[in-house]
């Protein structure tokens, strides 16, 4: 694990996600694009901020500001 790491500091790829996280069918419709599009974006934002990599990214904060920014993170969020 600590090569891959290293391999793929600061590279933000929303192409990975369909391998570890949602089925492939998912991840083919262009609104899963857009979300994943905007994740990184913001990730991407927060580590100009901060000076850091991605795998450094805290996950929650990152969390709180797409959901500030009526981004749904979850299938029961706002239930």
């Amino acid at each position: 694990c600590d090569q891959w790491v290293k391999e793929w500091q600061g590279v933000y790829d929303k192409c990975m996600a369909y391998g570890w996280m949602v089925r492939y069918n998912a991840v083919r419709m262009e609104p899963t694009w857009m979300i994943l599009g905007h994740a990184a974006g913001v990730a991407a934002q927060m580590t100009q901020q901060a000076g850091t990599s991605v795998q450094d990214v805290d996950v929650p904060t990152l969390q709180t500001i797409l959901v500030e920014q009526k981004q749904l993170i979850s299938p029961t969020q706002g239930l």
